[in-house]
């Protein structure tokens, strides 16, 4: 069923425009996931990545084949690259920053419910 494509495959952890990478940062499927795939991937003769998320029902052709074509254009250009990890430190630092925000909060509230419990 599967063509034997013996592809030399980069470390998924080097480049964060793998698909891997992708599928899992943008929640599309989890890491566990991605290992099983990739596990199985290693022992059927170097399939490609998508196509065992496709075969083992983590992710549909249709939305694999939107996110390659997202790949093909982050890994094409250049500028368009950097804006998307321009944007996504935005998101990250922005996240943090409401986080922070979140937590100072909770802590001044459980601190105002200690004082007025004792």
């Amino acid at each position: 069923m599967w063509p034997n494509k013996k592809v030399k495959k980069p470390s998924p952890k080097a480049d964060p425009t793998s698909l891997g990478n992708l599928l899992v940062n943008i929640n599309v499927i989890t890491q566990e996931q991605l290992d099983k795939a990739i596990e199985f991937q290693a022992s059927n003769g170097e399939l490609l990545l998508g196509e065992v998320c496709v075969y083992m029902g983590f992710i549909e052709r249709e939305l694999l084949s939107d996110i390659v074509d997202q790949q093909r254009i982050l890994r094409s250009n250049t500028e368009d690259k950097h804006a998307a990890v321009i944007q996504r430190v935005i998101e990250a630092t922005t996240k943090a920053s409401g986080l922070n925000q979140s937590l100072d909060s909770l802590m001044g509230t459980v601190t105002a419910a200690l004082r007025k419990a004792h």
